[in-house]
C-alpha cells in the first residue's frame, strides 16, 4: 500500500515557487537596438530630414523586436534580409491616402489576408509581413503621397544599419554559437585522429 503513497512536501514546492532565479539580459542586443535607433532618430533630426529618420529608425526598431534568440548570426542575416525586402514594401501604402476610408479599409484587411498566407512560409516571412502591415497602418494615416521609393529606400538604409551593427557584434561576441561549435571542434580534433 505504501507504494501508491507520494510524499507531498507543500514547503519545498513553496520554496520552489519563490525562488528569485536570475534572468540572461542580452546586453549586446540592447546595446545594438539602441544604437540603430537612436543615431538614425538622431541623424535624421540633426540633419532636418526627420521623416527619413524615423522610417530609417523603423527598420531599427522592427528588427530588434523581431530578433530571435539563440540562432546563429548568419541565419540572423538570412532572416533580416527576407524579412527587411518584404517588410519595406508597406511604405508604398501612401497610394491609398487620397482614397475612401471604406476602400483603405477593404485593401487593408485583403493585404492581411495576403500577408497571413505568407507568413505561413517560416519565420523571416512572418516578420517581414508584419513589418509590412505596421508600415502600411502607419503611412495610411500620415499625409504623404508618391514618397514610396523614398520611404523603401529609407527603410532599407535603417536595414543596412542594423546589419552593420549586427555584424560588429558578431565579430566581438565570444559566445556565437559557431565560435562555440569551432572551438568543440578544435579542441576534439587531436583525439578524433589519433
Amino acid at each position: 500500500m505504501s507504494i501508491f503513497i507520494t510524499h507531498y512536501r507543500p514547503v519545498a514546492r513553496l520554496r520552489q515557487l519563490i525562488e528569485l532565479k536570475h534572468a540572461h539580459f542580452p546586453v549586446g542586443k540592447a546595446v545594438r537596438s539602441g544604437l540603430s535607433v537612436c543615431l538614425a532618430f538622431a541623424l535624421g533630426l540633426l540633419s532636418g530630414y526627420v521623416l527619413e529618420g524615423v522610417f530609417i529608425c523603423i527598420a531599427a526598431l522592427c528588427f530588434s523586436a523581431g530578433e530571435a534568440s539563440n540562432i546563429s548570426y548568419r541565419a540572423m542575416f538570412k532572416n533580416t534580409v527576407i524579412a527587411s525586402l518584404i517588410g519595406g514594401l508597406g511604405a508604398f501604402a501612401g497610394v491609398l491616402v487620397g482614397l475612401p476610408w471604406l476602400v483603405v479599409i477593404i485593401i487593408m484587411a485583403m493585404l492581411a489576408f495576403f500577408c497571413s498566407i505568407i507568413s505561413n512560409y517560416g519565420m523571416p516571412y512572418s516578420v517581414g509581413t508584419m513589418i509590412a502591415l505596421v508600415m502600411a497602418s502607419v503611412i495610411v494615416g500620415m499625409p504623404i503621397e508618391g514618397m514610396g521609393w523614398k520611404l523603401y529606400l529609407c527603410f532599407q538604409l535603417g536595414t543596412v544599419f542594423y546589419l552593420l551593427l549586427l555584424g560588429c557584434q558578431a565579430l566581438l561576441d565570444s559566445h556565437a554559437p559557431e565560435r562555440l561549435l569551432l572551438s568543440e571542434h578544435i579542441k576534439n580534433w587531436p583525439i578524433m585522429h589519433t
